[in-house]
């Protein structure tokens, strides 16, 4: 919704005293905001509309500001993400609106995830009795995600060409995603690349790096490296770098710096970019709460000083990314941390 008619909305609420559209307004004005890339703006209006809401005990309204608070703390802070995304899930079902709860339980699910907190995703999935086509595609692809870490069989839970999708852009994204997973899982890694840029694209034009491009990006560019496609790697990187969407959010400046260690390591930079790069990315990851990401930057980096012959410094890495592999259950990721030892001994 236009930025005008927000503004004349939340003029017409205070001046007829409707709590529940004011809080409403708020929330569309700072999603306005968070897309142009002024997130602090985005995130005071979304703690105002809920606080509004909340006080005023308008069940629906806070549903709405709580749903996108939990996106909008996705994005730098996942404990407190999953705090309000569990509050989400509580209201929108108290509320009864069917659709806020289908976007406050993907939400929670997404910061869940990206937490490492796997254990309450499938717990939370098992007990699902519905879900819409959004909140399948998603929760295809967050199971196809831990299975792979754990080398676990997996396939698409639908037939194909019976996918459940309409014509919305975010869904064809998702979709598009989930066959990411789908191709990767039978090796076919050089589809697994183009629908993974493909999606990332996709979600990259609705909503820039403010959303669910933050949870795409990262793998689409792990794919690419893997396959040595430079022409999907250049295209990724000019999505953070080119500066045209304005302001990239905090989640995606510190997926790109780990990226920046990955090309380092890979292009033979020097000692000092590659730990100082690598040592900052497992800092920011570790405030951020992204407990997968910091595990494996750690084991990049081990793996790293291990085969520049300095195995000791190697090691308090290594045994911390082997901790979270294992509290995760990702045994593809320990072996892959092992194979990578083996061969550098």
């Amino acid at each position: 919704m236009p930025r005008d008619v927000l503004e004349a909305r939340i003029k017409l609420a205070e001046r007829i005293g409707d709590a529940g559209e004011l809080a409403d307004s708020f929330t569309g004005l700072s999603v306005h905001y968070g897309q142009s890339g002024a997130s602090s703006l985005a995130g005071v209006l979304l703690e105002a509309a809920a606080d509004l809401a909340r006080t005023n005990h308008q069940p629906a309204a806070l549903a709405r500001s709580l749903l996108n608070l939990t996106v909008h703390r996705m994005l730098d802070d996942l404990d407190k993400a999953i705090e309000v995304g569990h509050e989400a899930v509580s209201v929108a079902s108290g509320a009864g609106v069917s659709v806020w709860i289908s976007y406050s339980e993907i939400n929670l699910l997404l910061a869940l995830w990206g937490r490492g907190s796997w254990a309450e995703v499938e717990e939370i999935l098992g007990n699902q009795s519905h879900r819409d086509e959004l909140n399948v595609l998603i929760s295809a692809v967050l199971v196809g995600s831990i299975s792979s870490a754990r080398g676990l069989p997996w396939s698409l839970p639908w037939i194909s060409g019976e996918a459940p999708v309409g014509d919305d852009g975010s869904d064809i994204a998702w979709l598009s995603f989930a066959e990411v997973m789908q191709a990767r899982e039978r090796g076919d890694l050089e589809s697994a690349v183009r629908l993974a840029l493909d999606a990332t694209e996709q979600m990259y034009a609705l909503s820039g790096t403010w959303d669910d491009c933050t949870h795409m990006w990262p793998t689409a560019v792990e794919m690419a490296l893997e396959a040595c496609d430079d022409n999907a790697l250049t295209r990724l990187l000019d999505l953070i770098d080119d500066g045209s969407s304005g302001p990239v959010s905090l989640a995606m400046r510190i997926h790109r710096k780990r990226v920046a260690g990955l090309l380092a390591i890979r292009d033979g930079e020097s000692p000092e970019i590659v730990e100082t790069t690598m040592h900052e990315v497992i800092a920011e990851f570790e405030e951020w709460g992204a407990m997968p990401y910091r595990a494996r930057t750690q084991a990049d980096l081990g793996a790293w000083l291990v085969a520049q012959g300095r195995a000791e410094e190697a090691t308090p890495l290594l045994n911390s990314a082997r901790a979270a592999f294992a509290e995760l259950g990702a045994t593809a990721w320990l072996e892959q941390l092992e194979t990578q030892r083996t061969t550098v001994n």
